[in-house]
């Protein structure tokens, strides 16, 4: 899975459309069921993915691309009991807080509903997960410069 976003430039429009995006989307969908070790490869490459497909994706694709990715940051801000459970947790927060300014730049006009996001990684207990948002933060801010909702996370 690591290395699909290497490959993406090489195949046809087609082949993105037709074999690459419905891999990416049946892999993502059963992880997210599963909530297995798979979900944080999937939370790693999830933006750059959906970067490079944006091109061939229709309404409906990106629709998915946008529910999914909060559907990854919700299970991903859920609490677990289980050690390995919380870490995998810890590490799709730190991937879905590098790949934000990729979904507001994809969605500027979804905005509010990625907003939550930024407030609970701002204010997340791990420290990668704070400094991930923080190192992106400046990118989110030149995208969406007049939105004063930006400033209260870190303040």
């Amino acid at each position: 899975m690591n290395n699909i976003a290497q490959c993406i430039p090489h195949f046809t429009n087609e082949a993105k459309k037709n074999t690459v995006f419905p891999l990416i989307k049946k892999s993502t969908e059963q992880s997210l069921e599963q909530k297995d070790e798979t979900l944080m490869v999937i939370a790693k490459n999830f933006g750059e993915w959906c970067y490079n497909l944006r091109d061939v994706l229709d309404q409906l694709d990106l629709c998915w691309v946008l529910n999914t990715y909060c559907k990854i940051g919700q299970v991903a801000l859920g609490k677990e009991e289980n050690a390995t459970q919380k870490i995998m947790l810890t590490m799709c927060r730190r991937m879905t807080g590098f790949n934000l300014p990729c979904m507001i730049q994809m969605f500027p006009k979804s905005f509010e509903r990625l907003l939550p996001f930024i407030e609970a990684f701002a204010t997340d207990s791990d420290d990668e997960v704070r400094l991930s948002l923080a190192s992106s933060y400046h990118e989110i801010l030149m995208q969406h410069d007049a939105k004063a909702e930006l400033l209260q996370p870190f303040i």
